[in-house]
C-alpha cells in the first residue's frame, strides 16, 4: 500500500520507531514526508497504537508552527503516516553547525512554538517531548514543532504510560515526567521549552552528565549553570524567564504557555537585548546639576540588602539600598567592589520568590565607615516607571546581588 501510494525519495532521519523520508505523493506529484515504522516497532501492539495516537493527535491540531499530519495506514504491512515536508533542518542541527543563536532569533522561534504548544494545550493535549531536534526550521526561518510520539491526551481514556515510566529525552524533559510521564501536564511543557531556549541561546543544554541519575538528581536541585554566566548580554527578563521555567518545582514554574511567552514579550517584541548606557557618576550620587533631571526617589535606609558572589557562593552580606531613580541606584555595603563591575539584583517577595530582576554597573565607591562602602551603580539602560515601583513598592523586599 504504502509503495502505491508514495515514491520514497531518500531518508531524512531516523529514531527509534522507524525512518522518515523525503517522499513524492503519485497521485499529485507533491513532496511530502514520511515516517514509516520499523519492523520491531510496527510488530509491538503498544508502539503501533502510540503511532495511531500521534496521527490522531496530529489531524485535531491545526496551527502554522505545527507540522501538519496528512494520511496514516497502520493496517499495511509498513505502517506509516505522511506529513508537511518542511525543507530547512531542524533547531538541533543548526545549533551544532552553527553554534548559539542571536538572541531575537532564539526567542522569536520559541515564542512560535510555545504558540504552537498552546494549540495543543487547549486542545488537551501534551506533547512531552519538545526539543531542539523536535523543532524544524524551513528556509524562510519559520519555527514548526513535530513528532507527536509522545503525546498525552487529557481528555481521552488512553493510558499508554505505565506507572513510574518516564518518557521523552532526559536532557529536556521536567524532573515529574522523568520519575513518571503519567504526571506530565501543561507545566511539564513549560519546562521543555525553558530548557530548549536555554540550549538555543547558550549552545548546550541546561543539564549534562553521563548517567541519568545524575541529571535527575542536578535538575531536582535546579542545578544548572546560571545563563547569564554563559552570555552576559542576556537581557535579565529572558533570563528569568528561563530560569522560572526550568525550576523543579512545578508550581513555582509560568503556569501557562501565555505567561511563558508573557515573560518572553519585550524581547519578542523589541528584538534585542538591552542597550548599555552610560551615566555620570554625579547623577548616581543624587548630585542634582541638571534642574530638568528627575531627583532620585529616597528609598528607606532600613531595607535588607542581600549580597553573594557568584564566585564564592559562600559569602552573604547585608547592606541598605539608599537612593533609587531612574537611571541608578546608591547602595551601602560591608563590602567593595570596583568599579566596573556588574552586579545582578534579584528582586524577591516576601516567600523569597524572584519577581525582577536589574542589572547595575558600579560607577564609584566610597568608604565611609570600617568595612561599610557606599557605592553609586547606573542601571544598564533606563529602566521603567512600573520597574521603579517594583524596586519601591515593598521597602522590606529581599534584593541579591551577585557578580559576575
Amino acid at each position: 500500500m504504502l509503495e502505491s501510494h508514495y515514491e520514497l525519495l531518500e531518508p531524512l532521519g531516523m529514531g527509534g520507531m522507524g525512518t522518515v523520508y523525503r517522499a513524492r505523493r503519485r497521485a499529485t506529484g507533491e513532496l511530502v514526508a514520511v515516517k514509516v515504522l520499523s519492523a520491531d516497532a510496527a510488530g509491538n501492539s503498544l508502539l503501533r497504537t502510540r503511532f495511531e495516537q500521534e496521527y490522531a493527535a496530529g489531524t485535531r491540531l491545526q496551527h502554522p508552527h505545527l507540522v501538519r499530519v496528512l494520511e496514516c495506514d497502520t493496517q499495511c504491512d509498513r505502517p506509516y503516516m505522511a506529513m508537511e515536508l518542511v525543507e530547512g533542518q531542524s533547531l538541533g542541527e543548526r545549533i551544532t553547525r552553527e553554534g548559539p543563536l542571536p538572541e531575537k532569533e532564539a526567542v522569536r522561534i520559541i515564542v512560535q512554538i510555545a504558540g504552537a504548544v498552546r494549540e495543543a494545550h487547549r486542545m488537551h493535549l501534551i506533547h512531552r517531548d519538545i526539543k531542539p531536534d523536535n523543532i524544524l526550521l524551513n528556509r524562510d526561518g519559520q519555527a514548526k514543532l513535530t513528532d507527536l510520539g509522545l503525546v498525552k491526551d487529557l481528555s481521552g481514556d488512553t493510558n499508554l504510560t505505565s506507572a513510574g515510566s518516564g518518557l521523552g529525552t532526559i536532557a529536556y524533559v521536567a524532573p515529574e515526567q522523568f520519575e513518571s510521564a503519567k504526571s506530565a501536564d501543561i507545566r511539564s511543557d513549560i519546562y521543555s521549552l525553558g530548557a530548549t531556549l536555554y540550549h538555543a541561546l547558550t549552545g548546550v543544554p541546561p543539564f549534562r552528565g553521563r548517567v541519568s541519575l545524575v541529571i535527575l538528581t542536578k535538575k531536582m536541585k535546579n542545578d544548572f549553570p546560571n545563563p547569564l554566566s554563559l552570555l552576559p548580554s542576556l537581557s535579565l527578563h529572558v533570563h528569568w524567564a528561563i530560569c522560572k521555567a526550568l525550576n523543579s518545582c512545578a508550581d513555582k514554574r509560568q503556569q501557562s504557555c501565555e505567561e511563558f511567552i508573557a515573560s518572553l514579550g519585550s524581547v519578542a517584541a523589541s528584538g534585542g537585548a538591552d542597550t548599555v548606557i552610560d551615566i555620570d557618576e554625579k547623577e548616581i550620587a543624587g548630585v542634582d546639576e541638571d534642574p530638568n533631571r528627575r531627583r532620585a526617589f529616597r528609598f528607606p535606609v532600613d531595607t535588607t540588602v542581600a549580597c553573594g558572589s557568584v564566585s564564592n557562593f559562600g559569602i552573604r552580606l547585608q547592606g541598605e539600598m539608599q537612593d533609587v531613580s531612574l537611571t541608578g541606584v546608591q547602595l551601602r555595603l560591608p563590602r567593595r567592589f570596583e568599579p566596573g563591575a556588574t552586579l545582578c539584583m534579584d528582586i524577591l517577595d516576601a516567600q523569597g520568590e524572584a519577581i525582577a530582576a536589574q542589572r547595575v554597573k558600579v560607577r564609584w565607591v566610597k568608604k565611609i565607615a570600617d568595612q561599610e562602602w557606599a557605592i553609586g551603580c547606573a542601571f544598564d539602560r533606563t529602566i521603567s516607571e512600573d520597574e521603579l515601583n517594583k524596586l519601591l513598592g515593598n521597602p522590606r523586599s529581599t534584593v541579591v546581588f551577585h557578580q559576575f
